[in-house]
């Protein structure tokens, strides 16, 4: 795609693509273990199939977060897919149950999406600490390194990510 200078640049989705991939390589893994016995495909192949598929996506991403949040949820979904294809259950869902209602689906809801927004306005260390460990399936030190902080730092971030997504949502879904 041409930028204002007319030089050929690359599609902003690649370069996500690009930036995002490790992330999304540790999440399919974390998805594929929670299956007994494991699902066959490994996480290259599902980040290649979940790739494929963003690329043939007629809408366009709003932006960069925009475009991660979708990529783990369609790993999420390729996943679940192919496991009920090979007549597997599907294992408890590991999303914070104030976000998908219960746990019962791994789509986010209108609320939870606009909470995680408001989160990501209030503070963007206490939001990336969030993603990386509920939808990334980060450890508390991968998240502690990934934002440059301790570990008992990166927990103090998800306690208040989590209390600020509480006060939002409510005790209707979950909250205090």
């Amino acid at each position: 795609m041409p930028d204002d200078s007319g030089e050929l640049r690359e599609d902003p989705v690649d370069e996500w693509f690009v930036e995002f991939h490790g992330d999304l390589l540790r999440f399919a893994r974390c998805r594929l273990a929670r299956y007994r016995p494991r699902l066959t495909p490994g996480p290259e192949d599902v980040v290649n199939e979940v790739w494929l598929k963003l690329k043939k996506r007629q809408r366009p991403f709003s932006n960069k977060d925009h475009f991660r949040a979708v990529a783990v949820l369609s790993v999420v979904h390729w996943i679940a897919d192919y496991a009920k294809r090979t007549g597997r259950k599907p294992p408890r869902d590991p999303f914070p149950s104030e976000l998908v209602g219960g746990g019962r689906s791994p789509s986010l809801s209108a609320a939870a999406r606009e909470a995680l927004e408001r989160l990501a306005q209030r503070n963007r260390r206490w939001f990336d600490a969030f993603v990386d460990h509920h939808f990334v399936g980060s450890t508390i030190r991968e998240v502690a390194d990934h934002l440059g902080v301790s570990e008992s730092t990166a927990k103090a971030y998800l306690t208040r990510a989590r209390a600020f997504l509480r006060r939002l949502l409510g005790p209707s879904r979950g909250g205090a």
